[in-house]
């Protein structure tokens, strides 16, 4: 034992020794931590690092009216931004009966009735005023259009005119989170037809009930008037319930019977190419960026971003073509960052909440830029608060383009989004979230700072 304990002793007394002259060679050693080692090569084998601060022009760009199929969820309702202008949210949702319907194959005319039908629509968050909410229900009488052009709208031929909702959309003030609308119970009554039930419209083809019942459209209007409200549909939970009297035999007396239909639900599609919803964006810009829309000669002062069909950024490096030609394929960019300011006057993270993520599109190849894999979110562009602004890593996309052709698929012109995550998978902001960015003509300007090296040649 009197071994063992001498032992540590001499291991202790050793691990202190040489920790007080590591310490001590630290402390005496004259040169910067980064530069220690530096001498081990040849001066001539060594790389200098160099820095540069390029110029950035920002220019707002329209985005055309958009629409999106068979999302989870679905935005409904209208803003008006005194900076942004105005924007609505429309959509499109089928109906699918479920196996709660008490009358899928037989049905006696004088032993059921309508008691009245409602419609549910659950959502998970409002943006804006819950009391500005407002919409109609249409009813289809053409079905979902499975085409992919942008510049879709709702023509009068595809609606019956006359609005389905019973008054208007009632927000349930309990925890349920959702609006209640009451419709017509003429519509109703087409659900219990003996003549559809007797052509087993409930029991066959599923695709025989949608011949019938072509869906619902949500519309609304755009504002005039500052504020409004959008609330997004959670399609996947959302239902209409028709509430029915049928004739109870048992009991002598009629039995009211809950019988329940999915609206919009992406689960049930009957086969890939199955529509069961078409979101639909659409927006009137402001003023101050109708003046300066689609302007990308003359360099601005600020810019503007929202998403949904709200405007975009175009982004360019005016001078980096001209500053990779300086150094030809000598040139390596070890890191690039690409800052842009956002204008704190026109700021608003309260009423009109900015996007927290914005994403990069090339302009030339049409496709995402991706986070560059040196660590999670290293690519950026998440809404700094402290320093307000949006920082990207842009070094090997700005690397890849000064050492391509014309021919490649790199380009020095982006379009800035807003994104509901950051890379590697960007998700559509489905809330009409806006910010304002500096321009070059102002103070605070956008800018590319480059850290580069030359190889020898």
């Amino acid at each position: 034992m009197e071994l063992i304990n001498k032992v540590t002793r001499i291991r202790h007394l050793f691990v202190g020794a040489f920790s007080f002259f590591f310490l001590l060679l630290i402390i005496s050693c004259s040169e910067e931590p980064l530069k220690v080692g530096i001498h081990l090569l040849p001066e001539d084998e060594l790389l200098q690092v160099y820095d540069t601060v390029l110029p950035v022009e920002l220019y707002t760009i329209s985005a055309k009216a958009l629409k999106v199929y068979s999302l989870s969820s679905s935005p409904l309702g209208s803003v008006y931004d005194p900076v942004m202008g105005a924007l609505k949210t429309d959509y499109l949702a089928d109906i699918f009966y479920s196996a709660y319907v008490s009358f899928l194959d037989t049905i006696v005319e004088e032993n059921i009735d309508v008691y009245n039908l409602e419609l549910l629509l659950y959502y998970d968050v409002i943006y804006g005023d819950s009391l500005a909410i407002d919409f109609n229900v249409y009813e289809l009488i053409e079905p979902i259009p499975e085409g992919k052009n942008s510049d879709f709208i709702v023509t009068p031929e595809m609606i019956n005119p006359t609005p389905l909702n019973l008054g208007a959309p009632e927000r349930l003030n309990d925890s349920t989170r959702a609006f209640k609308v009451m419709l017509s119970l003429d519509y109703a009554k087409k659900f219990i037809d003996p003549q559809l039930i007797e052509d087993s419209v409930y029991t066959a083809n599923p695709l025989l009930f949608k011949e019938y019942f072509k869906g619902f459209y949500f519309a609304t209007d755009f504002r005039s008037t500052e504020g409004g409200g959008i609330m997004r549909v959670n399609n996947s939970t959302s239902k209409m319930i028709l509430r029915t009297l049928e004739w109870n035999s048992n009991s002598m007396q009629f039995d009211t019977i809950n019988n329940e239909f999915s609206i919009g639900n992406p689960a049930i599609m009957l086969d890939s190419s199955d529509v069961v919803n078409l979101s639909m964006f659409q927006s009137i810009p402001g003023d101050d960026v109708a003046a300066i829309l689609d302007d990308t000669l003359n360099s601005q002062s600020i810019v503007y971003i929202q998403s949904l069909a709200g405007p975009n950024v175009l982004i360019d490096f005016p001078t980096l073509e001209n500053f990779g030609k300086k150094f030809g394929d000598n040139i390596v960019i070890n890191k690039a960052e690409l800052i842009l300011p956002v204008n704190q006057e026109l700021y608003d993270d309260i009423t009109f909440v900015p996007p927290r993520n914005l994403g990069l599109y090339d302009h030339v190849s049409k496709s995402f830029l991706a986070d560059d894999g040196l660590l999670s979110y290293y690519f950026g562009g998440v809404l700094d608060t402290v320093n307000y602004q949006y920082k990207f890593n842009v070094g090997n996309h700005i690397h890849e383009y000064l050492h391509s052709d014309s021919d490649t698929l790199f380009s020095k012109k982006y379009i800035l989004f807003p994104s509901k995550a950051t890379t590697p998978v960007y998700y559509l902001e489905t809330l009409p979230r806006r910010i304002v960015l500096n321009g070059r003509n102002s103070a605070e300007k956008p800018s590319l700072k480059i850290m580069y090296s030359l190889m020898p040649e």
